[in-house]
């Protein structure tokens, strides 16, 4: 029987030494070679299968006899191409258009744009000697590539990269693009701090201040029915400099009960600027006034305005107004540390009271 497993051949005489030799020469295959394998062709004979010339093939069954062959190794139905090397030292090849089945439909769009040496288009992650990932491609099919490493901007799809991708970062944080043209994290500012710009770069700064600041107010009614001046609202603990700009506002009333008028007056630390705030009319009345103070150095020592209006109640009484530019004290050239509002009454039966006293300053340049 051809191919069977032999003695070997002893020559004129075989010594008993050589029969039971325990070197490995003892017996051989008919035509021999390095690499090749001895299968059952049957149950009584033995046979020897050559080793393959193309090094990329694997042993397999035919599925006919149930002998052992050498074939090209089948991927998927109708893909074929080389296994890799152990490690990941050699790429897949010639994977055609069945990769999806081989690698599952979720992860084959991906991978087929990041190989270079597959049939058709591919990305430029493998060079001669490539390593795809460190230390491994993950689940198959589960559309993840894991420790990627090399992946180009092509491999990764638009908008699928989530917010939850995206390195962790400060609360209150933002991500900026910095003087090297690369993301980087700009943390938080301090309370109450804006976010502003040079023109160039972004960074956090204290808030300027605006135009206008108030410097306090009152809004706790009050009476009297005092025939001389008498305190009504005060504003305390200012820090106003000599030459800021000061505008007070005030909402006033009157009771009726006599043909009188009422008087009030703005007052600067110990200066008084007293004006009229109502008519002569028997009615109630209730009204507003309005103080601007411009300057207060020694050559604009009288520069208030005073603008005051009141009308009745209800209906439609008539209407006092005035408008005050040529006030009588002169205006204190030193901080202003109180401003107090003022008022009296000129008749016997009636009172006045004011609600509401607010004071502004502005910015000088």
């Amino acid at each position: 029987m051809s191919d069977e497993f032999t003695h070997k051949d002893p020559g004129s005489a075989l010594t008993q030494a050589e029969f039971i030799t325990s070197d490995g020469t003892g017996h051989v295959f008919e035509s021999q070679a390095q690499g090749d394998i001895l299968y059952a062709d049957s149950a009584t004979v033995l046979k020897r299968l050559g080793k393959d010339a193309n090094a990329t093939r694997v042993l397999t069954n035919t599925g006919t006899n149930n002998n052992p062959a050498w074939e090209q190794v089948t991927l998927t139905s109708g893909v074929t191409g080389t296994l890799p090397v152990a490690n990941g030292g050699t790429n897949l090849t010639s994977l055609g258009s069945g990769v999806a089945t081989f690698m599952g439909t979720p992860s084959s769009a991906n991978l087929r744009a990041a190989l270079t040496d597959e049939t058709g288009t591919g990305g430029a992650v493998f060079a001669s000697s490539p390593t795809l990932v460190s230390p491994a491609l993950g689940t198959p099919g589960s559309g993840v590539l894991t420790n990627c490493t090399g992946l180009p901007t092509a491999g990764i799809l638009d908008n699928n990269v989530t917010v939850a991708k995206i390195e962790d970062i400060a609360r209150g944080s933002i991500i900026y693009g910095n003087a090297s043209a690369a993301s980087a994290e700009l943390t938080k500012g301090g309370a109450n701090t804006v976010l502003t710009s040079d023109g160039t770069d972004i960074a956090w700064a204290a808030a300027a201040g605006g135009a206008i600041a108030r410097e306090g107010g009152v809004v706790t009614e009050a009476t009297t029915t005092a025939t001389s001046l008498a305190d009504l609202l005060a504003i305390g603990s200012l820090t106003i400099e000599t030459g800021e700009p000061i505008t007070m506002f005030v909402a006033h009333r009157k009771t009726s009960g006599s043909a009188n008028k009422n008087q009030f007056a703005f007052e600067m630390n110990s200066t008084i600027q007293q004006f009229a705030g109502s008519s002569t009319t028997n009615q109630a009345e209730n009204g507003t006034a309005r103080a601007d103070v411009v300057g207060r150095d020694t050559n604009y020592l009288n520069s208030m305005e005073i603008v005051v209006g009141s009308k009745e109640v209800s209906g439609s009484g008539a209407l006092a107004s005035d408008h005050i530019n040529n006030m009588s004290g002169a205006n204190p050239n030193a901080q202003v540390t109180t401003l107090t509002f003022q008022g009296l009454r000129e008749g016997s039966a009636i009172t006045v009271g004011a609600d509401e006293f607010q004071a502004y300053t502005y910015a000088i340049s």
